[in-house]
């Protein structure tokens, strides 16, 4: 049980997640956060399967050549010291560019 105080601030709080990650939801359920003095809830939520949501939401599994090239530098770095140092730093971005690989892709290809 929560009281009118804690409902509010509940149905905010929803309201904002839904706004914040684009889910639309029934009127009634709104209204359900409404007019009550006392109220016990349920939320449930059914998430999308990370397959159903395309190559947009997760790094890429397939790696080209070039990117396998580019990790390899990476490891070599690594290895070395643990941290890439700034020299190493850029060394490996002429190299990134030398390959063609953009500087998003690369990110996502160090943290392979």
């Amino acid at each position: 049980m929560i009281d009118n105080t804690e409902l509010k601030m509940v149905s905010a709080e929803f309201e904002s997640l839904m706004v914040d990650t684009n889910i639309n939801y029934r009127q009634e359920l709104k209204e359900k956060f409404e007019g009550h003095e006392n109220a016990v809830l349920a939320i449930r939520i059914k998430f999308a399967d990370i397959k159903s949501l395309g190559n947009d939401s997760c790094p890429s599994t397939t790696i080209t050549q070039s990117e396998k090239e580019y990790l390899e530098e990476v490891k070599q770095c690594l290895d070395e010291g643990g941290d890439i140092s700034s020299s190493e730093r850029r060394l490996l971005e002429r190299f990134r560019e030398k390959l063609g690989i953009s500087p998003e892709r690369a990110k996502e290809i160090e943290k392979l």
